[in-house]
């Protein structure tokens, strides 16, 4: 659940992601990626929906609909 990649040259990371719920949890809503980075000193965030549920599909914003 987390963790710093390396710089890689300029070369946009691939991922391999994989989620299993509880076998007594409740069912799960989406898989997401976020991505934090610091700039300038000043903290950002980017959130990336990979995976939604009961059918909804990924927006242009990388969002569930």
């Amino acid at each position: 659940m987390g963790g710093d990649l390396s710089p890689s040259n300029g070369k946009a990371p691939i991922l391999v992601v994989q989620a299993m719920k509880e076998a007594d949890g409740a069912n799960l809503d989406r898989i997401q990626v976020v991505k934090g980075w610091v700039k300038n000193g000043e903290t950002h965030e980017k959130i990336f929906d990979l995976a939604c549920s009961n059918g909804r599909t990924i927006n242009d914003k990388n969002r569930c609909d």
